[in-house]
């Protein structure tokens, strides 16, 4: 029984370790997608699509703020974040420790390129969140942390700007299923058609 708890106890350890950064991850999507709602801003959460290099992007959140269509790269991070819009990678430094990890400008733009691929007609703008306790060190408008992030969706001029051509791009978007939601909704149409339809023929 002693050696049974033991080996649960390192297998959650090891699970954790390994699911910690995915975790990590949602919390801080989930703050940005809060502030969001409370400041009445259309968003999606983990969206989608292929770009035209057939490479697959996976994009944390992409928000209707003011006039433009946001594509939004999430970092749950602590300590300090320093980095140059150049660099290839980034450093966080922690507990008298750095790690680098790759620069989230150029992780983002991959997104964004891919967006304007798939959506040429409409406007979309870049923009990195650390949603975490990070001091962030970097100089570049596409780079805030959540205090920046909250302060720029009570500016007025943050409000969706509702023009029929925003509004059709918007729905296109939407009508396209790209994001978490979308995929739900494919689902359940799925399994519901399954469930209604006839048994194949025996042979």
């Amino acid at each position: 029984m002693y050696e049974f708890a033991i080996g649960a106890f390192v297998i959650l350890i090891i699970a954790w370790n390994i699911f910690k950064p995915r975790i990590r991850g949602w919390q801080g999507e989930a703050r940005v997608c809060r502030q969001l709602r409370w400041h009445g801003i259309p968003h999606m959460r983990d969206v989608r699509l292929i770009g035209a290099n057939g490479r697959p992007y996976q994009i944390d959140v992409l928000a209707w703020i003011g006039d433009s269509f946001f594509v939004i790269e999430v970092k749950n991070y602590s300590g300090t974040i320093k980095g140059w819009e150049t660099d290839q990678d980034w450093t966080q430094i922690l507990g008298g420790q750095r790690f680098r990890f790759y620069n989230p400008l150029r992780q983002n733009y991959g997104h964004l390129m891919a967006m304007r691929e798939n959506f040429p007609a409409l406007p979309f703008e870049g923009l990195v969140v650390f949603a975490g306790s990070a001091s962030v060190a970097v100089s570049h408008p596409e780079v805030v942390n959540m205090k920046g992030f909250r302060v720029g969706l009570a500016r007025p001029d943050a409000k969706p700007k509702a023009t029929p051509y925003l509004a059709r791009g918007w729905a296109a978007i939407q009508a396209a299923g790209i994001d978490a939601s979308g995929r739900r909704q494919r689902r359940r149409e799925r399994l519901s058609g399954s469930q209604g339809a006839e048994p194949p023929p025996t042979t």
